[in-house]
């Protein structure tokens, strides 16, 4: 490590530490030396060569953050979770801002303000969907706060992997692999099992677009929820400037109206702008993310139980990769 510290010393601190062991490949001059998974090079003839190291990251047991050179967002050690960095500092950072801009935060605590904003555009939202559907959007929202995603080039690597052993040992021997992605996992159980190759297609793809429906759902629920926060905040000022106009006669009385007028408005933006409508957003982005995630594994698996020469197979998925990606993959393959 930048430390100096050694990365075996690295993984014992952690449960389960082996499993973040690194895979060695030869990206250039693969005819001048080999190397095993174990690390070993073993030197064929004289000449250049370079061999990359892919560490899959360490995730943080405080259920935080856990940024060094070794680590990458969205990974799992016994169910402790690895927050998006994204994610959290965008939104730490934006209330962080607001309030630190507020020089006595007192004054911007109205609890009839909150009441009508946050408490009425739930009710408003809940009435505009089912409870379940609700629900179902605050638990896929989470995925707004977690990495985790698999990149698409590592999941070429881990598929052609799959089929190098496919080909060589049968379909049965990829039963035990320890496969992280659960859409690939189940995949390559149905292989396994010797499923008929349409059944697994139809079953993959209903997988895929049942995925999508969801996200969608969760995004459609937020925005709702963020167009309908700043119409509450309106009403909360209309129900303040009433009251104000009610009570005209008595100073006393005019400033506790205002404030509700005003803060609600306040409340409204802050709710849509920097809660509801980011996490839409993320959502539709994690979806499309995932489902072109999870077409890349059917073509993969598909390709697999048809038989097909893994050699190939990295190129045949490399239309999944963006071009500056596919280069490096095609480098790595040798």
């Amino acid at each position: 490590t930048t430390n100096g510290n050694n990365y075996s010393e690295v993984l014992s601190k952690y449960d389960n530490g082996s499993r973040f062991l690194p895979t060695w490949t030869v990206s250039k001059g693969s005819e001048n030396i080999k190397v095993s998974q174990d690390g070993l090079v073993t030197a064929i003839k004289p000449g250049d060569a370079t061999i990359e190291a892919k560490i899959p990251g360490l995730a943080a047991k405080s259920g935080f953050l856990f940024i060094k050179a070794l680590g990458q967002v969205g990974f799992y050690v016994d169910g402790s979770i690895n927050w998006d960095i994204a994610t959290l500092v965008g939104l730490i950072g934006a209330f962080g801002l607001i309030a630190a801009s507020i020089s006595e935060p007192a004054l911007f605590v109205n609890a009839p303000s909150l009441m009508i904003v946050v408490g009425g555009s739930i009710m408003v939202v809940l009435f505009r969907s089912s409870l379940g559907e609700f629900l179902g959007a605050i638990k896929v929202a989470g995925k707004t706060f977690k990495g985790g995603l698999d990149k698409p080039e590592d999941l070429v690597v881990q598929i052609t992997e799959l089929a190098t052993i496919a080909r060589k040992d049968g379909m049965i021997a990829l039963e035990g692999q320890e496969i992280a992605n659960p859409f690939l996992s189940k995949a390559v159980g149905m292989l396994v099992d010797g499923t008929d190759v349409a059944i697994v297609k139809a079953s993959l793809e209903r997988d895929n677009a049942s995925a999508k429906k969801r996200h969608a759902m969760g995004a459609k629920i937020f925005s709702a929820w963020g167009e309908i926060a700043p119409a509450m905040g309106m009403i909360g000022t209309l129900i303040g400037l009433v009251q104000m106009l009610a009570t005209m006669s008595d100073p006393k009385a005019i400033g506790p109206a205002m404030a509700v007028a005003l803060l609600t408005t306040m409340y409204g933006a802050i709710l849509a702008n920097v809660f509801c409508l980011p996490i839409a957003q993320k959502l539709e982005n994690a979806a499309e993310l995932e489902a072109a995630n999870n077409e890349l594994i059917i073509e993969g698996v598909l390709f697999i139980q048809a038989g097909g020469n893994p050699r190939i197979l990295t190129d045949y998925l490399a239309s999944f990769l963006s071009p500056k990606v596919r280069e490096k993959v095609a480098e790595a393959s040798g």
